[in-house]
C-alpha cells in the first residue's frame, strides 16, 4: 500500500489563497483606476460649466433695487453706496484679525486652502452637511457671493458648486493681487449696519472711527461680527458681541499675530465703553428703512447673497399705504407716547400668505445708540396674555373637547413648588367659561387649561406645537405652564406673535412670514420663493379659538380689556397682553408689579396686526406707569392700521368649518350633558364646540356616599303602638345637607406651605336641580311600606299603631337627594319584632277624661266609671285625678288582664245650682266660687245679680236650675251676668 503525503496539498493552498489575494488587488487598483478617470471627467465637466470669471462682476457698482406691492421703487442700495476702503488705510489689527479667524493660511495658498478644506469636511460630516461651514477660503467666498445664486434657502452647497467655486478661486487669484482680494472683501462684507455694507460704514457705525483707527479689540469685535451681523450686533447682544470677539482675539494668538500679553489686555477691555453714541451717522436714507432691512436680510437668506454685493430687483408685500400708516404712529402723528424712551413695535401681516406687508421696529431716536435695530424682527419680550387664546385654548378645544361655554374654575392657584399666580386685577372670579376668561384676560383658568393639555398630550406635543407657529427652538423648548400667560421663559418678537395669530385665523396652517415676493438677477431665472402652508392645528380648533377672541372685542368695555375698543363695522379677533416687573427690579428704582411690556393683537379675516409697547431696558423710572392706558394707547394704534387696511379689501368673518357644532347643554357640567326638562334656564348654555366631542349625555344625579349604621330602638306607646327610634351615621360631606349657594370658597397652598382662601361665584351644584341631600327612612310591615320620613335630620321618632303582636317590622335608611328619589345610597335595614300583647298603661292622672276613654276603647274591653270631684280652681276641670286600678306604676299590663279589669276614673266638675247665684249679691258669688268662676269687673260688686246665661240657657228667679262648672270652659269660666241695686 502506498503511503499519502499532504505535503502537495499545503503548496496548492497558498497557491490558491496568493492567486485570491492578487486578483482582490487587481481588481481594487482597476476600479480606482476607473474611479478617478470618472471623477476626473467629471469634475472636468464641472469645472468647464462653471460661470464665466468676469472681474467686472466682482468689481462692479451695480445697485439692487427694492420695489413696494405695487411695483413702486422704494429703495436702492449696493455696493456703490458703502465706502471703497484702500488695504492701506487698513491697519494691521484688522487684517490679521479676519485672517485668523476666516483663512489663516490666506497669504500662502492660491485661492484654495487643502488641508483647511479637509479638516473643515470631516467636522462637517459630523454634523451631517459635508460643505458645512469652514471649508471656504476668502477668495471662494467672494466667488460664492457674486457667481453662485440661487432661491434655495442658504443656497445649499453641492459637490458641483463647490467645485466651481474652487476651481473659480484658484483662477481669481491669478488675476488679482492678495490685497485686492482682501480689500474686495471687507467692502462687499455684511457686519450688521443698518443698510449698509463695508468695513468703512462698520467702523463709524459701531466706533464712530475711521478704519485707520481701528484699535486691536475693536478689530477683533468686527472680524467676528460677520460670522452671524444680526446676532452678534453689539447693541442688540452686548455679552454675545463680546464672547465672540474674544474668540478671535484667541486665534489671532494661536496664529502668533498678537501675544498672551495683548490678548489679555484686550479682553479686559469692556466692548460697550468702546462704542459710541455718533448722531452724526447716518445709514442710507431709505422712506421705510426697518422694512428695508427685514427685506435685506430676508435675501441674503435666501439667495446666500448680499444684495449691496450683487445688483438684484426685489419685489416685495409692503403695501404703501399701511407702512405709511405705521411710520406715521412711530413718528407720533396719531397717538401721545408717554415719554422719549418708550418704544413701540407693530407689523401687519397677510394671513392667507403670510406675507408682511407693513413693518415698524420703533420710534425714530437719535439718542439711542441701537440706531436701526428693528424691535418687530430682533427685540423678544415675554408676550402675556396675548397667546392664552392660541396656545391654552386652542389646544384645549383640539385636545380635551372643551366648548367656549367649558367652566374653569379661577381661583387661588400655585405652580409646583412655586408661588401663587394673580390675575391683573388681583382677584379672582371663581367659575367662569373659556369665552369669558378670554374676554377678561384671566390668568387662571389660561395655566389650568394649559396643564390639562400637557396632562391628556405631552410636554413634547405643546413644545413642537409651539415650533409648528413660528416660535424658535429655544423659546419652544424652554416651556412650561408659566407660557399659558406669556412669563416664564416665553420670548417672542413681534413678527412672531402676529404669525401664530394668523396661524389661528388661517384655519390653522403657519405660513413663515416674509416680505419677499420675487427676486430677478440680471441673466437668471426669477427667483419667486415658494412658501408652503404648515398645519399646527385642526381648523376646527382654530376657529373656536379665534371666535373667543371676536367675543372679546364684542363684549362690554366694561367687563373687558382694551380689546373692547377694537369694535368695527366688520368682524375683528383680537387680545391684549400685559407683563409686570417682578421684585428684582426694585433695586433699580422699579416697584414690583410695574407694567413692563403692553401688546395688543387685531386680526381680520384677511390681516393681523400686532403692536408691541414698552422699554427697550428696564431702567430707573423706565416702566409703564398705566398699563390700563397703555393698553388703550395700543388700541388706538391698532385701530388706525385697522382703518388704513380697511379701503384695500372687504373684510368679512372667518368661516365656520363644517367640523364646528353648537351644542346646548347644562352650564358646568362635563362631560356635557343635555338639560333637564323643566330645569331652570338660567343653568342652561349654548356653546360651540369640535363636532367630534359633541355627543351630550344624560345628566343624572351624581352618586351619593354610602350609609355606614343605623341604629333602631323601639318602645310602646302609651296610647298603643309602638314608637321606633332610629339614628343614622351622619353624611360625609355636611355641605351636601343644604342647597348649594351661589359662591364658594376657593383655595390653594404654594411651595411655603402658605394658604390663599378666596370667595368666587359658583356655575353650577347638583342640589340646584335635585335639591340637598337628605336622610331617608321606610317602615315596612308584610313588605308594604308604612311609613316614609324624608328630612334633613339623622335620627327620628316613627310611631306606629295598629301593630300586632309578635310582628316583624322592617326599618330601612338611605341617604337620597331631595327632589329626586330616583338616586340613593345604599341601604341599611334592621327587622324589629313588636314583642306580646301587652300594653303600657299611661299615667292618666292630669290628662282629659277623653284620653282614657280613647285609650281603652282603642285597647280593651274593660268596663269604666266616671266620678265627679269638685275642683278648687277652674284649671282642673275636665281633667282626671285618680284612676283605680292604675297600672301605670308598672311596664306593661297584660290584655287580659286590662280587658278583665272595671275602672273608675275620678275627674275633676262641679254641678252648680241658679239658686246659689239668682238674687245674690255680686260680692257674696265672687267670694263663693273664687278661683273657678270670675263677674266681670264691672260689675258692681254690691250690685243683686237677677239673671245669667251658661250654653245659651238663662236661669232666673222663675227659670232655675243646675249646670256644670266645665260647661264654662268656652268661656274661660266668666260668667255673664244681670244685676241690679237695690
Amino acid at each position: 500500500m502506498s503511503k499519502k503525503t499532504t505535503k502537495p496539498k499545503v503548496k496548492k493552498k497558498l497557491f490558491i489563497v496568493r492567486r485570491t489575494v492578487a486578483t482582490v488587488l487587481v481588481t481594487i487598483i482597476v476600479v480606482a483606476c476607473i474611479v478617478l478617470s470618472m471623477l476626473f471627467t467629471d469634475m472636468k465637466a464641472m469645472i468647464d460649466d462653471h460661470p464665466e470669471l468676469d472681474i467686472n462682476q466682482l468689481t462692479t457698482e451695480e445697485s439692487s433695487r427694492i420695489f413696494d406691492s405695487e411695483g413702486n421703487m422704494i429703495a436702492e442700495i449696493g455696493y456703490k453706496l458703502s465706502d471703497n476702503i484702500k488695504f492701506e488705510e487698513m491697519p494691521a489689527s484688522l487684517i490679521d484679525a479676519f485672517v485668523s479667524i476666516e483663512d489663516s493660511r490666506f497669504f500662502e495658498h492660491e485661492g484654495f486652502d487643502i488641508s483647511r478644506f479637509i479638516a473643515a469636511v470631516i467636522n462637517n460630516i459630523r454634523s451631517g452637511d459635508i460643505f458645512g461651514t469652514g471649508a471656504s477660503t476668502l477668495t471662494m467666498q467672494i466667488i460664492k457671493n457674486s457667481f453662485f445664486v440661487t432661491e434655495d434657502e442658504l443656497a445649499p452647497n453641492t459637490v458641483e458648486r463647490k467645485v466651481q467655486e474652487i476651481s473659480m478661486a484658484i483662477d481669481l487669484e491669478k488675476e488679482m493681487e492678495k490685497e485686492e482680494i482682501l480689500e474686495m472683501y471687507l467692502n462687499k462684507i455684511n457686519f450688521g449696519v443698518p443698510s449698509s455694507v463695508g468695513v468703512g460704514k462698520a467702523a463709524e457705525y459701531y466706533f464712530g472711527k475711521e478704519v485707520s483707527e481701528l484699535n486691536l479689540s475693536e478689530s477683533a469685535y468686527l472680524a467676528g461680527v460677520i460670522n452671524a451681523p444680526s446676532a452678534l450686533n453689539v447693541f442688540k447682544n452686548l455679552e454675545a458681541g463680546t464672547i465672540r470677539r474674544n474668540e478671535v482675539l484667541n486665534m489671532m494668538q494661536r496664529h502668533g499675530y498678537i501675544t498672551a500679553t495683548e490678548n489679555a489686555l484686550a479682553q479686559s477691555i469692556n466692548l460697550e465703553d468702546q462704542l459710541v453714541n455718533n448722531e452724526d451717522y447716518r445709514a442710507n436714507d431709505y422712506i421705510y428703512p426697518h422694512y428695508i432691512d427685514t427685506v435685506i436680510n430676508e435675501v441674503t437668506e435666501l439667495t446666500g447673497v448680499n444684495p449691496f454685493s450683487r445688483g438684484m430687483d426685489i419685489y416685495t408685500a409692503l403695501v404703501p399705504s399701511q407702512q405709511i400708516a405705521i411710520e406715521e404712529i412711530q413718528n407720533g402723528d396719531v397717538v401721545n407716547f408717554d415719554d422719549e424712551k418708550v418704544q413701540v413695535a407693530l407689523v401687519t401681516l397677510n394671513n392667507q400668505t403670510g406675507e408682511i406687508v407693513a413693518i415698524g421696529g420703533g420710534r425714530p431716536d437719535e439718542e439711542q445708540v441701537q440706531r436701526g435695530f428693528n424691535r418687530a424682527t430682533d427685540a423678544y419680550r415675554q408676550p402675556g396674555s396675548s397667546m392664552k387664546a392660541v396656545l391654552s385654548y386652542a389646544l384645549a378645544f383640539e385636545n380635551l373637547g372643551y366648548s367656549t361655554e367649558h367652566i374653569i374654575e379661577d381661583g387661588p392657584y400655585a405652580y409646583a413648588g412655586g408661588n401663587f399666580v394673580n390675575n391683573f386685577s388681583r382677584t379672582f372670579r371663581g367659575d367662569v367659561s373659556i369665552k369669558d376668561a378670554v374676554i377678561g384676560s384671566l390668568n387662571i383658568p389660561a395655566i389650568k387649561a394649559l396643564e390639562e393639555v400637557t396632562r391628556a398630550t405631552s410636554y413634547s406635543y405643546v413644545i413642537q406645537y409651539l415650533k409648528n407657529i413660528g416660535f424658535s427652538d429655544k423659546t419652544a423648548e424652554n416651556f412650561s405652564l408659566g407660557y399659558a400667560i406669556g412669563s416664564a421663559n416665553f420670548q417672542a418678537s413681534t413678527v412672531e406673535v402676529a404669525s401664530s395669530h394668523a396661524t389661528i385665523i388661517n384655519e390653522g396652517n403657519y405660513i413663515k412670514p416674509h416680505t419677499i415676493t420675487r427676486i430677478e438677477i440680471e441673466g437668471q431665472d426669477p427667483i419667486i420663493p415658494q412658501y408652503a402652508e404648515t398645519n399646527a392645528i385642526s381648523a376646527e380648533a382654530a376657529y373656536l379659538a379665534a371666535y373667543t377672541m371676536g367675543e372679546a372685542v364684542n363684549a362690554p368695555i366694561s367687563g373687558g380689556t382694551s380689546a373692547t375698543r377694537l369694535k368695527q363695522g366688520y368682524p375683528v379677533y383680537g387680545k391684549t397682553g400685559t407683563t409686570d416687573h417682578d421684585a428684582t427690579f426694585v433695586n433699580v428704582g422699579i416697584p414690583e408689579g410695574a407694567g413692563k411690556d403692553s401688546w395688543i393683537v387685531a386680526s381680520t379675516s384677511q390681516y393681523t396686526n400686532a403692536i408691541w409697547y414698552g422699554y427697550d431696558s428696564s431702567s430707573e423710572g423706565d416702566y409703564l406707569k398705566n398699563p390700563v392706558a397703555a393698553g388703550d394707547l395700543t388700541a388706538a394704534m391698532a385701530n388706525y392700521l385697522l382703518d388704513a387696511l380697511e379701503p384695500t379689501y372687504t373684510p368679512t368673518a372667518i368661516p365656520r368649518p363644517a367640523g364646528v357644532t353648537s351644542i346646548t347643554h347644562i352650564k358646568g357640567v362635563f362631560p356635557y350633558a343635555r338639560p333637564i326638562e323643566g330645569m331652570d334656564s338660567s343653568l342652561i348654555v349654548t356653546s360651540l364646540v369640535k363636532s367630534e366631542y359633541a355627543t351630550l349625555t344624560d345628566y343624572a344625579a351624581p352618586e351619593l356616599d354610602n350609609l355606614a349604621t343605623q341604629t333602631v330602638t323601639s318602645s310602646k306607646l302609651f296610647l298603643g303602638g309602638l314608637e321606633l327610634n332610629i339614628t343614622m351615621t351622619p353624611y360625609p360631606d355636611q355641605d351636601m345637607l343644604v342647597v348649594a349657594e351661589d359662591t364658594k370658597e376657593m383655595s390653594a397652598t404654594n411651595a411655603s406651605g402658605a394658604t390663599l382662601t378666596r370667595t368666587g361665584r359658583r356655575a353650577f351644584d347638583p342640589s340646584w336641580i335635585f335639591g340637598a341631600v337628605r336622610y331617608g327612612t321606610e317602615v315596612k310591615i308584610n313588605g308594604a311600606v308604612v311609613e316614609t320620613v324624608v328630612d334633613e335630620k339623622n335620627s327620628r321618632e316613627v310611631r306606629l299603631s295598629n301593630v300586632q303582636a309578635n310582628q316583624n317590622i322592617q326599618v330601612c335608611s338611605f341617604y337620597r337627594w331631595d327632589k329626586n328619589d330616583d338616586i340613593r345610597s345604599n341601604e341599611v335595614c334592621e327587622t324589629i319584632n313588636s314583642g306580646e300583647a301587652s300594653l303600657v298603661f299611661p299615667r292618666f292622672a292630669g290628662l282629659p277624661v277623653s284620653d282614657f276613654t280613647k285609650w281603652i276603647e282603642t285597647n280593651s274591653t274593660a268596663n269604666y266609671s266616671l266620678k265627679m270631684t269638685t275642683p278648687s280652681r277652674s284649671d282642673q276641670v275636665g281633667k282626671i285625678s285618680k284612676v283605680s286600678p292604675d297600672f301605670s306604676n308598672k311596664d306593661s299590663v297584660e290584655k287580659t288582664q286590662l280587658d278583665a279589669s272595671t275602672f273608675t276614673v275620678e275627674y275633676f266638675d262641679q254641678e252648680i245650682n241658679s239658686a246659689n247665684i239668682i238674687n245674690q249679691r255680686v260680692s257674696a258669688v265672687r267670694n263663693q266660687f273664687r278661683n273657678k268662676i270670675t263677674i266681670p269687673a264691672d260689675v258692681d260688686n254690691n250690685a243683686t245679680i237677677t239673671s245669667f246665661t251658661v250654653g245659651g240657657k238663662t236661669f232666673n228667679a222663675s227659670s232655675t236650675g243646675t249646670f256644670l262648672l266645665s260647661e264654662l270652659a268656652s268661656s274661660n269660666y266668666v260668667l255673664t251676668v244681670q244685676a241690679e241695686t237695690r
